[in-house]
């Protein structure tokens, strides 16, 4: 119960649960790596871009109402997409998360300590009839796992009290960046990720290189819902209990400079 964090509904440590471990079955005896840099969720998908000349992208989706969309970046360039020895460029980058817009645009927002807190607000779910409830790193900073903002005031005080991420996960340098992405859905939620529902899968489409993405259901719990601007059935419905299949056209990633823009539709 002393660790009951978002991710360890069965008491597992957060520092040793819902990360992503490379293993290598040519060689048995290496030890398995942990890609830290991925972030702590419910891993369900992953894409690779590997291009030459090109940072290497890692796209990922949280399986679960209201999961967000992640992307890393490298920080080092791709030389050889087929060198096994890619795999160290995953040990230094940046991790973003999706934020989609109704009108078919989209940015990627940066998982940083200097990112400023915009959660989606209440009253944008009221706008559609729904009773979605914001979760977020709980404001007691003593205290495990996260609280729900229920109104917009509160919503607004909770933003005054932490204006950015690093006012909510303390320390400097790899502790406080460690902090941020072991927690990664609710930093996310807190600087105004777009909630999903529920992404299945993630592929590259090897002709567009756009990102494809499955959504299986566009239903609830007691930890969120999905965004009802962008989840809607074919009449504009919400809740909408069945899926979607997303076309994301990301824009080119640049190792130097963080966030970036991309464009989607759903597709079917």
């Amino acid at each position: 119960k002393r660790i009951a964090g978002l991710g360890a509904p069965f008491g597992l440590a957060g520092n040793k649960y819902g990360w992503m471990v490379e293993l290598d079955p040519r060689r048995p005896e290496q030890a398995a790596v942990k890609h830290t840099w991925l972030g702590r969720f419910r891993h369900e998908a992953v894409g690779v871009r590997a291009r030459a000349g090109e940072p290497l992208v890692v796209y990922s989706a949280c399986d679960r109402h209201s999961g967000h969309l992640y992307r890393f970046i490298s920080s080092e360039r791709v030389s050889d997409p087929s060198d096994p020895a890619n795999s160290r460029l995953l040990h230094n980058g940046r991790l973003e998360v999706a934020q989609l817009q109704a009108d078919g645009s989209g940015r990627w927002l940066l998982l940083h300590p200097q990112t400023p807190l915009a959660p989606l607000r209440p009253s944008h779910y009221e706008r559609f009839g729904s009773a979605g409830l914001i979760e977020v790193p709980h404001s007691d900073r003593r205290q495990a796992g996260a609280e729900r903002l229920r109104s917009d005031a509160e919503l607004e005080r909770y933003c005054q009290r932490f204006p950015r991420l690093a006012d909510l996960y303390p320390g400097q340098g790899e502790e406080q960046m460690g902090a941020i992405l072991i927690d990664a859905h609710l930093a996310a939620n807190a600087i105004g990720a777009t909630p999903t529902a529920r992404p299945e899968d993630t592929e590259i489409d090897p002709i567009t290189g756009d990102l494809l993405i499955s959504f299986t259901m566009g239903g609830s719990d007691e930890t969120g819902s999905p965004d009802p601007a962008i989840f809607q059935g074919p009449n504009q419905q919400t809740p909408w209990p069945f899926g979607w299949m997303m076309r994301l056209s990301d824009s080119p990633a640049d190792p130097a400079e963080a966030g970036g823009h991309f464009n989607w539709r759903m597709a079917a």
